[in-house]
């Protein structure tokens, strides 16, 4: 591998720019303060992620020029991080032994008293036979050959308890600065080191990875650098010219998009060469907001939520205080905290929202606290300030733990909070196995939803079926077969004949509504299930005025099947302009006579419009 001389770099990027870059201060070990390049070790960086194949016996004459890339960032004083590229990561055709046989022989010829840690290749998948495969790798890396492996996992997985890893890798290219920060809080609580790979390729790239330029308002890349600085994590850039996909002609390119790039990139990497040793994380790391979560009772009007912590779904609505002080053991399923030098403490909150009036509401918790003092406390509150608390101070070695809190029985609300509180004095640790809240909701009186519009178009109403509100207003027609899940409506095949729903919403607006347009998300597996989804618009629930077919509408070719947006506006009927009434009817048909998984699927229903003239 050639490395760029400064005389080059200085051309290429100004020789104040280099100076800042190469003749910092940098640290030796993996941090914030530490930035590197995918696939190539250049003289800005501090660590470089290397991509080292072999999946071929003619391959093992690469490995004297891996060595020698290896020796390169050694004698620079860089770190490398290296990718082993011994197995395909998505089709899985080998045998396993053939995989191992691959990275055997590979990390026999490395210099692997040069290597930092290996990372098993890049975006790989758990399923068909993915997390198999993902964990022998593992277990032959760090037994055999005691190299620390991390796992780089396609998005958008989160980390997979299953999944044995010493780190992770991860890249979230789009992703904004809220999902960004609340997606990386889930590797963090691992409490594994955690790298991210951050675009810094230009949107015109023939491999882009992001539409908008880095540093520019809206830009993902730029809302990710500031989160990993904020919890201190380390990154490399993923960094490529316009045409060949290739680091060195990022570097050289005069192609203004990436002339850009590569400046935002290497002010970056000066900011966070200056940054104060000690001085990262910041303490707004600790924390996490909670989102709203919706529920709402189906049909028996119950609702009900379960983390049973094998997984990281408890953070998708959780708030935290302590998210440096919690682990999450996914292999053991398992939310823990632990008192090292001082008393540590960490709380967990979840905002409930519901449409309707809640009544009824429980939480509970069960766990384990080891070691005198160590403390749980469950919680519901119908505001931030007045709980309802059920603590459990363990008052000797070890005690399971199980718990409940409820509020009035007189209580009725559409929002209320849940906290789970752990405090482990020094050398204690508590243990949650579970969290769970239950209640119920009352059926509204009247089944219409009402909009309300304004000037300015806007979303007038939106329902990702997170819960499933939507049972209380729309008529459904046989209600049996509809079933729902989160984030679907659906409906399955019947055995020996036909399977249909049909679903009717009404809808009204305090004032006439002009460009108003309702938006359906929509699955039907037209070829598999002989499955279509008709939607219409109509004045009165029965008559249809304007309609859509799946079956009519451009098919996925790998698949045969309709998955999109389903758009109706309300202009295309003569009878529905200005209204301020009109019902959305919804037709779901499977006719393969087989009883098989969902087949009509309906994913969100959001309609949008403004006030128009009275």
């Amino acid at each position: 591998m050639i490395r760029l001389s400064g005389r080059t770099l200085a051309a290429v990027v100004g020789a104040y720019l280099l100076t800042a870059s190469v003749s910092a201060d940098v640290p030796r070990e993996l941090s914030f303060r530490t930035l590197g390049f995918y696939g190539l070790q250049l003289d800005l960086g501090d660590f470089a992620y290397l991509k080292f194949t072999y999946t071929e016996p003619s391959h093992k004459e690469n490995i004297t020029r891996y060595n020698a890339a290896l020796e390169e960032a050694h004698d620079a004083g860089k770190l490398s991080l290296v990718g082993l590229y011994t197995f395909d990561r998505v089709s899985h055709k080998q045998p396993i032994d053939t995989y191992l046989t691959n990275t055997d022989t590979l990390l026999e010829g490395l210099r692997r008293d040069l290597i930092h840690a290996v990372c098993l290749g890049e975006e790989n998948v758990t399923w068909n036979k993915g997390s198999e495969i993902l964990n022998a790798l593992y277990d032959r890396v760090t037994g055999k050959w005691k190299l620390e492996c991390y796992q780089w996992l396609s998005m958008p997985y989160p980390p997979q308890g299953q999944v044995k890893a010493d780190g992770w890798v991860l890249d979230a290219y789009g992703y904004d600065y809220d999902t960004f920060r609340r997606h990386l809080a889930k590797f963090v609580i691992t409490g594994k080191p955690v790298v991210v790979c951050v675009n810094a390729t230009a949107p015109g790239a023939k491999h882009a990875a992001e539409q908008i330029l880095p540093g520019q308002p809206g830009s993902a890349a730029e809302a990710q650098m500031r989160i990993c600085r904020e919890f201190n994590v380390p990154v490399f850039f993923y960094a490529v010219d316009r045409n060949f996909g290739n680091v060195h002609g990022w570097l050289r390119d005069s192609d203004q998009e990436t002339v850009r790039c590569r400046r935002w990139a290497m002010d970056w990497i000066s900011r966070a060469h200056e940054e104060r040793p000690g001085g990262l994380p910041l303490v707004s790391a600790d924390y996490l907001e909670a989102r709203p979560a919706e529920v709402c009772g189906g049909i028996d009007h119950a609702f009900a939520q379960q983390y049973d912590f094998s997984a990281t779904d408890f953070l998708n609505s959780a708030g935290v205080e302590g998210l440096s002080k919690i682990r999450w053991d996914g292999m053991t399923g398992k939310l823990l905290l632990e008192g090292n030098q001082r008393p540590e403490v960490a709380r967990l909150f979840w905002h409930l929202t519901s449409p309707l009036e809640m009544d009824a509401l429980t939480a509970a918790v069960t766990g384990r606290a080891e070691g005198k003092g160590a403390r749980v406390t469950v919680a519901v509150a119908p505001d931030v300030l007045h709980w309802s608390p059920s603590r459990r101070e363990v008052p000797r070695e070890a005690e399971d733990v199980q718990l409940e809190s409820s509020l009035a029985a007189n209580w009725r609300g559409r929002e209320a909070w849940v906290m789970l509180e752990m405090f482990a004095p020094p050398g204690s640790r508590v243990a949650i196995d579970t969290l769970s809240f239950r209640g119920r909701t009352r059926p509204p009186a009247d089944r219409t939803i009402r909009l309300a519009p304004g000037p300015e178009r806007a979303v007038l109403y939106h329902d990702d079926f997170s819960s499933p509100k939507l049972i209380h207003f729309a008529e459904v027609e046989p209600r049996e077969e509809l079933q729902w899940q989160a984030g679907n409506w659906f409906i399955t095949g019947k055995q020996g004949g036909a399977n249909s729903v049909r679903l009717r919403i009404h809808f009204t607006s305090d004032k006439p509504l002009a460009e108003a347009e309702v938006k359906v998300g929509a699955l039907a597996w037209t070829r598999d299930h002989n499955a279509s989804i008709r939607l219409g618009l109509s004045a009165n629930g029965q008559t249809l005025l304007t309609s859509r077919n799946t079956t009519d509408l451009p098919q996925d070719e790998r698949y045969h099947r309709f998955s999109g947006e389903v758009s109706l506006p309300l202009d295309e009927a003569e009878e529905l302009r200005g209204t301020r009434d009109f019902w959305l009817v919804i037709e779901m048909v499977n006719s393969s006579g087989v009883k098989a998984g969902p087949s009509n699927l309906l994913n969100s229903l959001q309609v949008l419009g403004r006030a128009g003239p009275s």
